[in-house]
């Protein structure tokens, strides 16, 4: 049985679907540190730069996905 992220990847894409839900550019009280110490913090009880690293993760993640796509297509 092999290890292949993907319970990570599942965590977070549930982080990214909590932060587009909370939110807004240039509003402090809903930045993306407010929304981990309100809201990702208490369930996942992970830190900020983990929080940080999980989300660029996944979007590096859909990025080679979307690649692989695009040239298997071809």
């Amino acid at each position: 049985m092999g290890y292949n992220k993907r319970g990570y990847y599942d965590r977070a894409r549930r982080m990214r679907e909590i932060t587009e839900q909370y939110y807004e550019p240039e509003n402090h009280r809903k930045c993306k540190k407010a929304i981990w110490r309100t809201h990702i913090r208490p369930i996942y009880g992970v830190c900020y730069q983990t929080y940080i690293n999980s989300l660029r993760a996944l979007r590096t993640l859909e990025a080679e996905q979307l690649q692989t796509e695009k040239s298997s297509l071809r």
